[in-house]
């Protein structure tokens, strides 16, 4: 399961999924996974179901201990394994073998207890042990880690969004082009500052100061959430002429990749998207154009043979998370089923990736469901969605607040533009 850890108030994402060296997951593969990160000829994954947000550049604490510590150890074969304690109690752990991290070496553990057996059998094989105080609490011969000193991210411990790599050709050719623009920028405007910079004469010293961007913790609100979706289907009526509506979901956080391909501001928005299919009996070349002109106005939308999407901004749903914490997993669904249950619903419960996915049928309208998920305790809305005219499914998960840059907290917290100009 893949989590954000704190070690020596630094946050690490630590739990990732890594491939074997040289292993590469096909492009259908890739869809399923969020962000990731390079270490040689290895891959670290998180999946989108970890939901997790606004990682990009944050460090890999397997990646940032692999850089630290290196292939070091009495036998390069049998690597090193590193368990850290976490300033909430847990564990991280990470075992390097081989001279690459195992696929099942990245992980986190409630407490130190649960993972000395993975540290003892990493003992057995002649790994080197490092840790911190705290956490190994059995043998000697430990090597201490000094989280301070761990690579802060950035291009080789930092993670990023699957498929947004940057090629180091296209960089570098970037930076020369800036380089040259500035450089006949300064001989334009101050030619004895450009006599400076390459000729001699008198060195400007400036002190270089570095700005930290505040972070925010954020969730979804759930009555935010349904309350948005309620007006969206107010304000932009799914329904065509001869349109079958297939479905209609609203998401507090959208993560379609084939669509956020198109238009990459839609990641981490809040949407509603509407999906429809014309039958056989109607002439489809004529309920095309029809469809066109009648989601001309939508934010994005696409019409094609005898199928059609349209995807419109929700009003935001973000909130500040305020330290909640995820509550125990039997309390959490406790107060679902004492919340949700006494409602009538229909409470499906699964648990994809090491996150607890709540599935809610409700066959009533948005205006009765807001009320009731609006403040239940430890749950966190993710989506609802209803095909055609059937009930509504709700889709939601143990509170997991992030970290967002205070600049892209507000982004995404402001106001929904809904309609613009759709693309056909």
């Amino acid at each position: 399961m893949t989590e954000v850890v704190v070690l020596g108030g630094r946050r690490f994402v630590a739990g990732l999924f890594w491939t074997k060296p040289g292993a590469e997951i096909d492009p259908k593969g890739r869809r399923q996974w969020a962000w990731s990160v390079e270490l040689g000829e290895q891959t670290g994954w998180i999946p989108k179901e970890a939901g997790l947000r606004g990682l990009e550049g944050a460090p890999s604490l397997a990646a940032s201990l692999a850089e630290h510590i290196g292939g070091s150890g009495d036998d390069d074969a049998a690597g090193w394994v590193a368990l850290l304690a976490a300033e909430d109690g847990r564990s991280a752990l990470v075992r390097m073998k081989d001279g690459a991290i195992r696929t099942d070496g990245d992980q986190v553990f409630e407490n130190a207890e649960t993972a000395e057996d993975t540290v003892a059998s990493a003992r057995a094989e002649g790994a080197q042990v490092y840790g911190t105080a705290g956490a190994i609490t059995d043998g000697g011969g430990w090597l201490e880690v000094d989280v301070g000193r761990l690579p802060e991210g950035g291009d080789e411990a930092g993670l990023k969004r699957t498929g947004s790599g940057k090629s180091r050709l296209k960089v570098a050719g970037l930076s020369a082009a800036f380089l040259l623009l500035g450089v006949g920028a300064v001989a334009m405007l101050a030619p004895d500052m450009l006599f400076g910079l390459v000729g001699g004469g008198q060195k400007a010293v400036m002190d270089v100061v570095e700005v930290v961007e505040a972070e925010v913790s954020a969730r979804i609100e759930n009555g935010a959430l349904v309350r948005a979706c309620s007006d969206a289907e107010a304000e932009w009526p799914p329904y065509m002429p001869a349109w079958e509506l297939t479905s209609v979901a609203c998401y507090g956080w959208f993560l379609e990749t084939e669509l956020i391909g198109l238009r990459p501001e839609l990641e981490g928005r809040a949407v509603m998207l509407v999906r429809w299919e014309l039958p056989g009996k109607y002439v489809a070349a004529l309920h095309r154009r029809i469809a066109e002109e009648h989601l001309a106005a939508w934010y994005l939308a696409s019409v094609v043979e005898r199928r059609a999407w349209a995807v419109v901004l929700l009003d935001p749903v973000l909130g500040r998370a305020e330290g909640e914490a995820a509550l125990p997993y039997l309390e959490f669904r406790r107060q679902v089923d004492r919340h949700l249950g006494m409602q009538g619903a229909h409470i499906d419960y699964s648990d994809k990736s090491g996150v607890v996915e709540v599935t809610v049928g409700f066959s009533r309208g948005l205006g009765r469901i807001e009320p009731v998920v609006a403040d239940v305790p430890g749950f966190e809305l993710v989506s609802l969605s209803r095909s055609g005219r059937g009930m509504w499914v709700l889709k939601g998960r143990q509170v997991a607040s992030v970290w967002l840059k205070e600049s892209l907290y507000w982004e995404l917290a402001g106001k929904g533009s809904g309609g613009k100009v759709a693309a056909f």
